[in-house]
C-alpha cells in the first residue's frame, strides 16, 4: 500500500475536531509474517514526525476476506451514532472505507494504552484480582449493550446459531449425548431470540487481546475495545459475555499447552469460578431490557459452538484452537451444571 496514498486519504478524511491537519505523515507497518491469509495487515500514520500515532489503516491480507473490514467500519459509525461523544476512548472512530486496487482500506482513529491484561502467572491464583478484572469487563459490556440497545425489528436479526450448529456438528465428530445437547441448545438459542424485544450491538470478539487501558483523569483508568470485525446486532447478549469469561478460564492455564490440555483446565476453573466469580461477573453486568442472557452452562456452550465454527463459517477454514472450543464443548456439557 503506498504511502502518499495513505497520507492523501489521512488529509482527505481528518476530522475538524482533531485540530489542524497535519502537514506530513509516516506510515509504520506492523505485521506478522505468520499471519493467516484472513488476518490484517495494520499501519500506524504518525502526523508531523510525532512520536504517537494519529491514524490507524486496516488492510485485509487478503482481499476475498475483506468484508469483516466492511463490516466493522458498518458497526463502529453505529457505534458512534448510538454513544455519541461517550464513544470517544471507548472505541476507535471510523474515518473512511476506502478502496485502493483490489485492496479495502479501513482508516481509523489510533487507540493509545496498554494491553488489558498482561499478568503473570500467579495474577489467576488471586481471586480478588481476577474478580475484579471481570466485573470491569462486566461494567463496560453493561454500557454497551444499554447504549444501544433498541427495539428489535425483521430488518436484521440475530446471528443464525443454526448454521453455526451445523457447522460444528459437521467440522467434528459429535458422541450421541453432545448431538442431543447441541440440538436442545439450538433450540434454546432459538427460544430467547424469539422471546426477545430488543436488540443490541454486539462487539463480538470480546476478551481481553482485544481490550486496551487507556488513562484517563484522576488517575482511573478506560477500557477501549478494538478489532469489531465479527461484531453484529442480536437481541441474545450471550456470546459478549461469556467469550470474556471463557478465554480468561483458558489464561488461567498454562500457555504452552496442547489445545485440548488447556480446554480441560478451563473447564475446571470455569467449575471452580461458578460459586462465586461467575455470579459477581454476572451481577455487575445486567442484560439490557428485551434482550435475553443465556443461563451460563447454556452461553458457555453456545460461546463454543460459535467460536470454533466461526473461521469456517466466515472464511472458509478451520484453525487450530477450533479444538480447543470443541474439547472445552465437551467438558462443561458433562460437568458444569448451573
Amino acid at each position: 500500500m503506498p504511502s502518499d496514498y495513505l497520507s492523501a486519504l489521512a488529509q482527505a478524511h481528518w476530522p475538524p475536531d482533531f485540530g489542524p491537519p497535519p502537514a506530513t505523515w509516516h506510515w509504520l507497518l506492523q505485521a506478522n509474517g505468520a499471519l493467516a491469509a484472513h488476518n490484517n495487515l495494520l499501519l500506524f500514520g504518525f502526523p508531523d514526525n510525532r512520536q504517537e500515532p494519529a491514524l490507524v489503516a486496516k488492510i485485509c491480507r487478503t482481499p476475498r476476506y475483506d468484508h469483516t473490514l466492511r463490516r466493522e467500519y458498518v458497526r463502529l459509525g453505529e457505534l458512534w451514532q448510538k454513544w455519541g461523544a461517550d464513544a470517544r476512548g471507548r472505541a476507535p472512530r471510523p474515518l473512511t472505507l476506502a478502496q485502493h486496487g483490489a485492496d479495502v482500506v479501513l482508516l481509523m482513529s489510533y487507540c493509545g494504552g496498554a494491553p488489558l491484561l498482561t499478568a503473570p502467572t500467579r495474577f489467576w491464583q488471586d481471586a480478588a484480582q481476577i474478580q475484579t478484572l471481570l466485573q470491569q469487563a462486566a461494567i463496560w459490556l453493561h454500557d454497551l449493550h444499554h447504549h444501544t440497545a433498541t427495539p428489535k425489528s425483521g430488518a436484521e436479526m440475530g446471528a443464525d446459531f443454526a448454521a453455526s450448529a451445523a457447522a460444528f456438528a459437521d467440522l467434528f465428530s459429535l458422541s450421541e449425548a453432545e448431538q442431543e445437547v447441541l440440538t436442545a441448545l439450538s433450540e434454546q438459542v432459538a427460544r430467547a431470540e424469539t422471546a426477545a424485544s430488543a436488540r443490541a450491538l454486539l462487539q463480538g470478539d470480546f476478551w481481553p487481546g482485544n481490550v486496551i487501558r487507556s488513562p484517563a483523569p484522576g488517575g482511573a483508568l478506560d477500557l477501549i475495545l478494538v478489532d469489531w470485525q465479527f461484531s453484529r446486532w442480536d437481541s441474545n447478549v450471550s456470546l459478549d459475555v461469556y467469550l470474556f469469561l471463557a478465554v480468561c478460564a483458558t489464561k488461567a492455564s498454562p500457555y504452552d499447552a496442547a489445545h485440548a490440555t488447556r480446554a480441560r483446565l478451563a473447564a475446571q476453573t470455569l467449575l471452580d469460578w461458578r460459586t462465586h466469580l461467575l455470579p459477581a461477573y454476572l451481577a455487575a453486568y445486567a442484560p439490557p431490557p428485551g434482550c435475553r442472557l443465556l443461563p451460563a452452562r447454556a452461553g458457555l456452550l453456545a460461546c463454543c459452538v460459535e467460536m470454533a465454527a466461526r473461521p469456517f463459517l466466515a472464511f472458509g477454514l478451520t484453525q487450530a484452537d477450533a479444538v480447543h472450543w470443541r474439547t472445552l464443548f465437551g467438558e462443561l456439557h458433562q460437568h458444569f451444571m448451573m
